[in-house]
Formats: structure tokens, C-alpha cells, sequence
């Protein structure tokens, strides 16, 4: 029950469920691992103080908690991506807890003691690591450095780890900081620098990350010899091609500090030199089999040195060196066989050639294509090679689209399409790539693009659907509020890929687009309605009532004058989900009060003022839908009910079932006009809940008869598990009767109880209709529901369903006891199931 008041749409009954279940795992903390994911949930709720107290308990529970790995990973994952949280008061309540968490824990090595309040900081650095998450940690220590929080003190203390065994999550805490501050004492971890390209790991990536930033606290001397070590270091290409773009960035920073009258001269001299030297290395893999292998190893360096070079400086790459570079995207197969095994090779030659492109509208023109063929190819899903090479041309086109937009823009189709990819890297990188264009106006939101992001609300990966949700809620809509109100309608049409020779939706998809980002048919009728309920829940009162007059008047208005062809399988799903939208919660005036509640809960932030105008705004608006109901819903849905009923569509019931809900709202006074209009129309309301209530039950009938016989076993061999106990008491099994045998029941069933015979020590059957069998011998169902006719169902004979009692005993006494109680439940189960038909 508290987990489902996790949902309720009231804000305050979340919250306080929120409380209850916090208290009770306090309590009992084996519940902590049932409740522990819909608590999580909670961080993501659209509502501010729901929000900021479930990060508030997960904080509480792991400080209480801090050994539970479970509650530590949920705790990193869901609370640290809030640090970005659009309410300022939603980031503070993270910093709190982060400061609480991590950043006072850590002690000094020469007092810290190896407990679990003291490990607690370096297993949340060490999770952030893993989940990819430093720049979250990075964005706490920005907040930090600002409010004054992080002294010098407790930068000394994280210092003290480096070389024991939290050492590279110390590295990484300082790379954090060294982001947003000066770092003390650096100096001490710098002097060394040979030492430090020795191992060449993920350490000596942390380190140089640490020295990009805090180079000024070294020395002239040791800056000095810094800059022409690194730069020796490059030509004889001894430095990984990770740490490449940093080290060129060291140069360039030593460069300025240490000639800062001749620097430009100094720099571009350099560069040139690199990219020389890198160009030289990289045509060997055409001169011969023999230079090919011996380039083999320094490859990679060598194109990470003239990519990141040539950037530094004026200079531009050798049209020979480009013609190499898409040589290796575009004729892979008749590359030396030395070199076709370098993993990173192609995804490499994508990086190098979109740099240049940025730099280039002729270099631009000439690789668009080639990246956009890259995005039509099918990839091998074992193939780490080809993922990362998507990817990355992806992302190339993206930055090429900033500056060369128009040069871009055939292509965002194919990019479009790989957002349905089979590799879920690949779907999340395009998804993101899309709202960052969105959001920077580089596309515009009133194409198809908006709605294909919106797909990925049914993304098979939950991490996808989730990064959907949030990228939606925190930028696109923070940007837009009316996005949605504003695509509505038209989503409706293109989900369905409708048609029309009627000017109601025309957009042009190339059909592989509509194959693969459309969602026609039945089959993606879930999917659709995900994507709506998502819409209707971000949409504010203006946009509902405007989406409400729209769909009523063109689809459901439409349809009653043929605009929309409901004989064809496209226009009856644009029907079909129409009727949805209207009948959904989210269009009721009752949301609207549920909405203002949840406004004034949060009304610590506003005024009272405030808060009274927009209840009289909302009030004006539940007035503007009662009246849209009555005057303009109310005719459409009775002609086309009329309608569809002519054609025999399917979709009159669930018109009726509309009809019905929006009669109900309104009193014989309001409704004078249309009954006048319409005299039947009373009668056949009353004939139309009739009928679905027919429905209705014929369904549940239909669902309790598809009982298959494995299902029957399997009930049948759950009885052998029961204990002795269970045995003692009565087993209810349920039973629907025929209006015949509901009178013989009423006269004979409860007396029909047969003399109790002990064999073998089981009772004998005490019910005489049916075949019953002991909990040891497993039998047919006697739960099997018989079937009945509608005709059972008239108004003035009304069958009540009828519930039979079986039992088994283990001996005379006990039926005995309980026979009169047995005989008393009969008539009050058969009373209490008439009042409730």
C-alpha cells in the first residue's frame, strides 16, 4: 500500500509515504532491498519537495546504512545527477549530504583510522568512478569553491592519500578541485614529472589532468625543462595517444606563461614541427609492406599528434594526409593487414578528419558524406570496432552542423535512424546529440525531431529511458515550456503515419525513417500511449484546454465529415488514440484541483498573491472545459457515435464508453439544451452503460475461462506445499452459477452437506455437485467458472454471481465448529454479491 502511495498525485501523500518507509527500514532494515527503487524513483519526481525529501532519505539511509552496497550504488546513481537539478534548493539539499557524506570524512592518513565511517568517502569516489560520474563530482566542488566550503585544510587531508590505497580516487577528487581552484603544494607531486610517464595508466592520466591545471605552481626552472621533455617526448612519439591532447595542452599553457612576447612564434614553430613529423609517419603505411610494420606501433600517436597539432596552430594538414585519412573509412579492406588490426584506427581517422572539417568548408564538403555513410551502414553488434566509429561520426556531424549547418542537414535523416540502433551506446549518444542541437536552435524543433527523441521513451534500456526523461524535463521543456502543447496534435498523425489527400498532416520521411521512427498499427498501440501519458503529464492547464478543442474539432470533428478515413487501419488508430487523449485523467477538471494542491504545497516559495491568481486562472480554465464538454464534446461524440455505428467500427464502444463519462458530469439542467436536441438521448445512455457493463462482464468471464491446463496443474501441485495448519481452515473456491441453479442453491446448498467418512485419513468429500480431491491428491479446478448466457442478465431477472464453499477438514470436530458459520457465509455471500452487481 505505501508503494503505491509512492504514486498518488497528490505531492504531500508522496512525501509522507516517503517518511513512513524511511521510519520503517529504520525499523527493519531487511525491507530496504524491496523498497530501495521506488524510493530512488522519487529523486526524479516533478514535484520540488518530493524531489528534495527523497534525497533526503536515501542520504539518511546510507548514513545509517553505509556498508550496504546496493543503497551506495542507488544512492550515487539517482542523488548525485540532482547536483544539476533545475531548483536551487534541490542542489543544496545534495551539497548537504555530499559534504556530510564525503567531503568531512576524509581524514588525514596520519589520525584516520580503517572503520567504516572513515572507508565510507572513498567508496562513493570509487562508485563515481565506475558510473562515469566525475563530472557530477566536479559541479559540487564548483558549488564548494564558491560558498567558501573547501579550505586548505581539507585539500592537505586528500593530498595525505596519494600513494596509499586511495589513490587514484584522491587523484580524481583533486582533479575535481583543481577544475575550479589553485591547488597548495602541488609542487611536491609534480617535481618528479619523468616519473610520472612511466607506468602510463589511468594514474599518470589523472596526474596530467591535475597538472593542466595547476602547472603555475611549479617553479620557472621546473616549467622550463617540462616544456622541452613533453615536446621531445611527442616527436619520438613516446606518449600514449590518450594523453596526447593534454600534454599539447601543458605546451601551449608553458609556452604563453614563459614567452609571452614571442609565444606565437614559439608555439606555431613547434607545431609545425609535429605535424612534419606525424604526416612523414603516417604515409608509410603506402610505401611499403616493410615501413607499414615498423609504423605500426606509433600510428595512433602519430595521428593524434598532427589532429590535436594542427588545431594549436595555422597550419593545415597535406591534402595527402586527408586522402590517408578517408582511405582508411572508405577503403578499409585494402589496408595492410599490420595495420587493419589497430582497434581504434577508423574511429580515430573520424576524430582527426571532423576537427579539421570544423576548420574547413572544403574539407567539410568533401568528409559530410563520408560520415553519413557511416550512419547508413549496419554494424555487427559484437564489433567493438564499428560502435565507437558510429559514435564518434555522429558526434562529428554534430559539430560540423554548428558551423556548416546546411552542409548537414541531408544527413540528419540517417543520424535520425541510428537512434533505433541495436547497440544501446550508440541510441544514447545520438539521443543526446539531438537535444544538444535542439536546445541550441541548430535544428528546429518543429521538424520530426522532437517527436523521435520523444520514441525513446520506450527504449528497451532503462539507463536510455531514463536519460530521456530527464534530457526532456531539465532542457528541452526548461527552454519551452508550450513545447508540447505546441506538437500535440501533430504527434497523433505522426505516430500513426497517416496520409491524407486533406492538408491535416503533411511531413516528408524518407521511408526508412518512417519504417523505423513511426509507430503504426496495433502492435505499437503501448507504445504510443506511453509516449501521450508522458505528454499529458508535462502539459500546463492552457495547453490541455487548447488540446482538447484541437482534437475534438479536427480528429473526432473530422472524422464525423470524413477528413480522417477510419476504414483504413492508419486513420482508425489516429481515431483510436484521440478518443484516449480525451478520456484521459489528465483532461478532467478533478487533475486541475489535484495540480493546485500540489502548487501549494510548495508554497514556501511563492507568495500568497501569487498562489490566489493561479487559482482563479485555473478555475477559468476547469469552467472553459465544462462548457467545451458540454457545448462542442457532447454533439460531436453523439454524430459520431451515429457514425460509427452506420459503419459497424469497433470503435463505437469505446465512443459510448466517452459518451457515458462526460454525460455523468453535467445535471439534468445543464443538459436541457441537448436533450431537447436530442430526446433519445437519455434512454440510450442509460442502454449504452447497459450494454458496456454486457461487455465488460463477458470479459471477465472470457479471462477466468483461458485457465490452461498446466496452470491447473500447477495450482493443484501448490496444495501438496501447504502446511498442517493451513489444512485446518476453510478453502474458499469461487464458482459462477446460472440463474437455475442459483434457485436450487438458495433451497438445497446449504444443507446439502453429506455424513463425514474417515479413509486412510482424509476426509471425503463434503459438497455433493462437485468432484472434489484431498490437498495430497491433486484434481481438477472446481474454480472453473460455467458459462452463462446474456440472457441471465435482464433488468427484471438479475443473476447475481454466486461464490461456492468447498473445504477440506481433518476431522468430524472441526466441521462440526464451524457447519453453522459455513451455512451463514452460503446466504451472506449471495446477498452481498447482488447489492454489489
Amino acid at each position: 500500500m505505501l508503494i503505491e502511495r509512492l504514486e498518488d498525485e497528490r505531492a504531500m501523500v508522496r512525501r509522507s509515504s516517503l517518511q513512513i518507509l524511511r521510519n520503517l527500514i529504520l525499523m527493519f532494515p531487511s525491507l530496504i532491498h524491496e523498497v530501495l527503487s521506488v524510493i530512488s524513483l522519487r529523486c526524479r519526481d516533478p514535484v520540488l519537495i518530493v524531489r528534495r525529501f527523497a534525497v533526503q532519505v536515501l542520504s539518511q539511509l546510507l548514513q545509517e546504512f553505509p556498508n550496504n552496497s546496493q543503497l551506495l550504488n542507488e544512492w550515487v546513481r539517482t542523488v548525485m545527477p540532482q547536483i544539476f537539478d533545475i531548483e536551487i534548493k534541490v542542489q543544496e539539499k545534495v551539497l548537504e549530504y555530499l559534504e556530510s557524506l564525503l567531503l568531512n570524512k576524509i581524514q588525514n592518513t596520519s589520525i584516520s583510522i580503517d572503520n567504516t565511517d572513515n572507508n565510507l568517502p572513498w567508496k562513493i569516489l570509487n562508485t563515481i568512478i565506475k558510473m562515469k560520474m566525475r563530472k557530477h563530482l566536479s559541479k559540487a566542488c564548483n558549488l564548494w569553491i564558491k560558498n567558501g566550503v573547501v579550505t586548505n585544510s581539507i585539500i592537505n587531508n586528500i593530498q595525505s592519500h596519494i600513494g596509499t590505497n586511495n589513490n587514484i580516487e584522491a587523484w580524481v577528487f583533486l582533479v575535481a578541485l583543481a577544475e575550479n581552484t589553485n591547488l597548495p603544494n602541488m609542487n611536491t607531486y609534480f617535481s618528479n614529472y619523468e616519473e610520472i610517464f612511466v607506468e602510463n595508466n589511468f594514474c599518470t592520466s589523472l596526474v596530467l589532468q591535475a597538472l593542466r591545471y595547476s602547472w603555475k605552481s611549479l617553479n620557472y626552472e621546473i616549467l622550463k625543462h617540462l616544456h622541452i621533455y613533453l615536446y621531445e617526448c611527442l616527436q619520438q612519439f613516446k606518449i600514449n595517444f590518450g594523453l596526447i591532447s593534454i600534454c599539447l595542452d601543458i605546451i601551449h599553457n608553458i609556452i604563453h606563461y614563459l614567452n609571452p612576447d614571442k609565444n606565437n612564434n614559439l608555439l606555431e614553430t613547434n607545431m609545425l614541427n609535429l605535424i612534419k613529423l606525424s604526416e612523414v609517419e603516417i604515409a608509410k603505411i603506402f610505401e611499403s609492406e616493410d615501413q607499414a610494420i615498423e609504423a605500426a606501433p606509433n600510428y595512433l600517436k602519430a595521428m593524434f599528434t598532427l589532429g590535436h597539432a594542427a588545431i594549436l596552430c595555422s597550419c593545415k594538414i597535406s591534402p595527402l594526409s586527408l586522402r590517408i585519412l578517408q582511405g582508411i573509412l572508405l577503403e578499409w579492406d585494402i589496408l595492410p593487414e599490420i595495420i587493419k588490426k589497430i582497434e581504434q584506427l577508423q574511429a580515430s581517422a573520424v576524430t582527426i578528419l571532423g576537427q579539421q572539417s570544423m576548420r574547413d568548408r572544403e574539407i567539410a564538403k568533401e568528409v559530410v558524406p563520408i560520415f553519413g555513410k557511416l550512419m547508413r551502414q549496419e554494424i555487427n553488434l559484437n564489433s567493438l570496432v564499428q560502435i565507437p566509429v558510429r559514435i564518434n561520426a555522429a558526434k562529428a556531424l554534430a559539430d560540423i552542423c554548428i558551423r556548416f549547418t546546411a552542409l548537414v542537414e541531408p544527413y540528419l535523416p540517417d543520424m535520425c535512424v541510428s537512434m533505433k540502433d541495436s547497440n544501446p551506446q550508440v541510441r544514447e549518444a545520438i539521443m543526446v546529440i539531438f537535444i544538444q542541437l535542439l536546445l541550441e536552435d541548430y535544428i528546429k524543433v518543429k521538424g520530426p525531431f522532437f517527436f523521435h527523441i520523444l520514441t525513446m521513451l520506450s527504449d528497451s534500456d532503462e539507463m536510455i529511458r531514463e536519460l530521456t526523461i530527464f534530457l526532456i524535463e531539465e532542457r528541452l521543456l526548461t527552454k519551452n515550456k508550450s513545447l508540447i502543447s505546441q506538437q500535440f496534435l501533430q504527434s497523433i498523425y505522426h505516430y500513426n503515419n497517416y496520409q491524407s489527400q486533406h492538408k491535416v498532416y503533411h511531413l516528408k520521411l524518407c521511408e526508412k525513417e518512417k519504417k523505423i521512427l513511426t509507430l503504426p498499427g496495433r502492435k505499437n498501440e503501448k507504445k504510443r500511449k506511453a509516449i501521450y501519458d508522458f505528454m499529458l503529464d508535462h502539459l500546463d492547464p492552457p495547453g490541455k484546454i487548447r488540446l482538447l478543442v484541437k482534437v475534438t474539432s479536427q480528429i473526432l470533428g473530422g472524422t464525423c465529415v470524413d477528413l480522417i478515413d477510419i476504414k483504413k487501419e492508419e486513420g482508425a488508430c489516429v481515431l483510436k488514440d484521440a478518443l484516449y487523449i480525451i478520456s484521459n485523467n489528465h483532461l478532467r477538471p478533478s487533475s486541475f484541483n489535484k495540480q493546485n494542491d500540489d502548487d501549494q504545497g510548495e508554497s514556501e516559495e511563492y507568495t500568497v498573491q501569487t498562489i490566489t491568481s493561479t487559482s482563479n486562472a485555473i478555475s477559468i480554465i476547469i469552467e472553459g472545459i465544462k462548457k467545451h464538454g458540454l457545448e462542442v464534446l457532447l454533439p460531436i461524440l453523439i454524430k459520431l457515435r451515429m457514425k460509427l455505428s452506420i459503419l459497424k467500427s469497433p470503435l463505437e464502444n469505446d465512443v459510448k464508453k466517452i459518451l457515458i463519462k462526460t454525460y455523468s458530469e453535467y445535471n439534468k439542467d445543464q443538459l436541457a439544451n441537448i436533450l431537447s436536441e436530442y430526446p433519445k438521448l437519455e434512454k440510450e445512455v442509460e442502454q449504452f452503460k447497459k450494454q458496456i457493463e454486457d461487455i465488460r462482464l463477458d470479459d471477465d468471464n472470457f479471462t477466468e475461462e483461458e485457465i490452461s491446463p498446466s496452470e491447473m496443474n500447477n495450482q493443484s501441485a501448490s496444495n501438496k506445499n501447504l502446511n498442517l495448519r493451513s489444512n485446518l481452515y476453510p478453502k474458499v473456491v469461487l464458482q459462477r452459477l446460472s440463474l437455475s441453479d442459483l434457485l436450487n442453491s438458495r433451497s438445497t446448498s446449504v444443507n446439502s452437506f453429506s455424513p463425514i467418512s474417515i479413509s486412510n485419513g482424509y476426509n471425503s468429500p463434503i459438497c455433493s455437485n462437485p468432484i472434489l480431491y484431498s490437498p495430497s491428491q491433486p484434481g481438477p479446478s472446481t474454480s472453473t467458472p460455467k458459462s452463462f448466457k446474456h440472457s441471465d442478465f435482464d433488468i427484471d431477472n438479475h443473476a447475481s454471481k454466486v461464490r461456492r464453499l468447498s473445504s477440506f477438514f481433518q476431522n468430524e470436530n472441526i466441521l462440526t465448529n464451524i457447519d453453522h458459520k459455513i451455512k451463514k457465509r452460503n446466504i451472506f455471500q449471495i446477498q452481498d454479491d447482488s447489492e454489489s452487481d
